[in-house]
């Protein structure tokens, strides 16, 4: 009960308002899963499944992200990310999500229907972001918006929803040479979203407020 009481003055204090997608989740919502397209090296590989496992570690166990690769794993679909290769537009966004929202089924036999949020299809130029820390870091940044967070401003120092890819008079990628983790503001901005959605998940939320680090990820500058 401490915690909790805690967790939720802090939030109160500096997350009163935080930035959000203001409908609420499907009330039925569990796993999440996302089926991976496109071009997947082992590098690339290593590297969906440790965005999407740092991600998991701040959330509770009954609500996780799952990265379904198709050429395995014959199951339907209902949120996609997609590693585009698109050479063509230099212009065009590393890393977009585009949300989801709808009527749940159940809704139907009610008096009154209400939409809700379903989560978002993930979009990661990997010709653009062909480093292996640039497209960790946008693939971060796109899966905390998946949960439902949205820039805050003015941006939050080091935190990863502020993530901006940076570009050079000429437009090209300006690579990152490090991998960035997640801030205190992402990690309680996202716990804000689970209690506002599922509050009866909030006591299964982990604590406290650390990430699992991992013991490998490929050099940071490592082409994909």
């Amino acid at each position: 009960m401490f915690k909790v009481i805690v967790d939720m003055l802090l939030i109160g204090c500096s997350l009163s308002s935080p930035p959000m997608v203001s409908l609420p989740w499907v009330p039925d919502s569990t796993d999440v899963r996302m089926c991976v397209t496109g071009p997947v090296s082992m590098t690339t590989k290593i590297l969906v499944d440790r965005a999407f496992n740092t991600i998991n570690a701040i959330l509770p166990p009954s609500f996780q992200l799952v990265p379904l690769y198709r050429s395995t794993e014959q199951v339907q679909c209902p949120l996609f990310l997609h590693l585009s290769v698109d050479h063509h537009d230099i212009d065009k966004p590393a890393g977009k999500c585009v949300r989801k929202y709808g009527v749940d089924i159940y809704e139907f036999v009610r008096p009154y229907m209400s939409y809700y949020y379903y989560g978002c299809n993930i979009t990661v130029n990997i010709h653009l972001l062909n480093r292996a820390a640039s497209f960790y870091n946008v693939l971060l940044h796109e899966l905390l918006h998946l949960i439902g967070l949205d820039h805050p401003n003015p941006p939050m120092l080091h935190a990863l929803i502020s993530h901006t890819v940076r570009r050079d008079n000429n437009k090209s990628i300006i690579h990152d040479n490090v991998y960035k983790q997640l801030s205190w503001y992402d990690i309680m901005t996202t716990h804000f979203i689970i209690a506002r959605n599922f509050p009866w998940l909030w006591s299964k939320l982990p604590y406290p407020y650390v990430t699992k680090r991992y013991y490998y990820l490929p050099v940071s500058n490592m082409t994909l």
